[in-house]
């Protein structure tokens, strides 16, 4: 094992297009153990919630007021309301399958966002969205395998 790719693992965990869904094939595809590259890519998505979930409103009111760039802002805070209203009124398991289907747009920093600007409390949000990372991580690992796995088959013909 080489500690730098573990590392990256958990970095590209916690950049927001890439997430777990691409954090744990490039683990895998760096010969990291599968459920190690999952609990590596699980933790860097994890990690940022806390962070996304106090910071977004602030950033997205400062950076809404700027000449402009302001507009790009409110349309982003508009598409995140728009996405929240999926949720219903089961915002908990609502918040869980929507992280926890491994589609774009719908990781932990969406689901931290609309938490965030739904107000839902930060406890209830960590644990809907940590239980939504470890599904989509999952998912994530055993398609992989299935897929990889295929793919050894077929080419050993």
């Amino acid at each position: 094992m080489h500690v730098a790719h573990e590392l990256k693992v958990i970095w590209m965990a916690m950049i927001p297009v890439i997430e777990l869904r691409g954090a744990i094939p490039y683990g895998i595809l760096r010969e990291i153990n599968p459920w190690m590259s999952f609990f590596l890519a699980w933790f860097g998505s994890t990690v940022i919630i806390a962070p996304v979930y106090y910071f977004f409103i602030p950033c997205m009111n400062w950076l809404e007021r700027i000449p402009k760039i302001g507009s790009v802002f409110q349309r982003f805070r508009e598409r995140v309301i728009r996405k929240s209203h999926k949720l219903g009124k089961v915002e908990f398991f609502g918040l869980i399958v929507f992280v926890g289907v491994p589609l774009p747009g719908t990781g932990a920093w969406t689901g931290t966002m609309i938490a965030s600007v739904l107000k839902i409390p930060f406890l209830r949000s960590f644990i809907a969205i940590t239980l939504g990372n470890v599904m989509a991580g999952m998912i994530i690992t055993i398609i992989y395998y299935i897929s990889h796995g295929t793919v050894k088959l077929f080419s050993s013909l």
